[in-house]
């Protein structure tokens, strides 16, 4: 459901809220359920990844491939 990332607490976030949301509100929807993501940070959060992670080569190979198809930069 979520590219390389599920929503952010660093700027004063809750952690537990954020958990929360998915155990007690979005598993909780029917299986069936479409949900449309607002945007899409793959990119930004897989070079989030990689500063914290240099060696996760997961992260390192997909970067690529992902941002030749959206609009933004690898690097």
């Amino acid at each position: 459901m979520f590219n390389a990332g599920a929503g952010t607490v660093h700027n004063g976030g809750d952690v537990e809220a954020l958990y929360s949301s998915f155990t007690e509100q979005l598993m909780r929807l029917p299986y069936n359920t479409r949900i449309f993501p607002g945007k899409d940070c793959i990119v930004s959060n897989l070079k989030f990844t990689l500063a914290r992670e240099p060696g996760n080569a997961a992260a390192a190979a997909l970067l690529p491939t992902v941002a030749s198809t959206t609009r933004q930069r690898p690097s």
